[in-house]
C-alpha cells in the first residue's frame, strides 16, 4: 500500500491491474476512474496512468465449477457448497445453477453468518 500512496499521485507512473477488483475496494475504485481514494487513512489522489490486463485469472469459471461439483457429487459424499468468493449477485447466481442441475445444496452465506458442520 505504501507504493500506492507513492505513485498513485505521480502523472508519470501507471498502475496496472491484472484481473479482477472486487467492488469497493480500492483497485476497483481506481479502475472506476475515482480520482482520491483512501488507504491506510489517507486521501491519495489518483493522477497516474491506469491500465488493465484482463485474461489473466487464476480462477475456475462457472462450467469449470459445475464440473468439479458434479465430479464430488458423483462419490455421494458432497452435500453442501458454500460460494464465498466473487460479489452477491454473481454468487446468488451460481448458487442457484448448483441447485438446479445437481443434488448438492448450495448457499451464498451472509456475512458473519456460521453454519455447524
Amino acid at each position: 500500500m505504501f507504493h500506492e500512496i507513492r505513485y498513485l499521485p505521480d502523472p508519470n507512473s501507471t498502475i496496472i491491474f491484472v484481473g479482477y477488483q472486487v467492488e469497493n475496494s480500492p483497485g476497483r475504485q481506481i479502475l472506476d476512474g475515482k480520482k482520491e481514494i483512501k488507504i491506510l487513512g489517507q486521501r491519495v489522489l489518483v493522477q497516474c496512468n491506469v491500465r488493465l490486463i484482463e485474461g489473466y485469472s487464476a480462477h475456475a469459471d462457472q462450467k469449470m465449477l459445475m464440473d468439479w461439483v458434479g465430479k464430488a457429487e458423483e462419490d455421494g459424499k458432497l452435500k453442501k457448497v458454500f460460494i464465498t468468493h466473487g460479489e452477491y449477485h454473481s454468487s446468488s447466481i451460481l448458487c442457484q445453477k448448483f441447485r438446479d442441475d445437481t443434488a448438492v445444496d448450495a448457499v451464498v452465506p451472509g456475512v458473519g453468518e456460521s453454519y455447524a458442520l
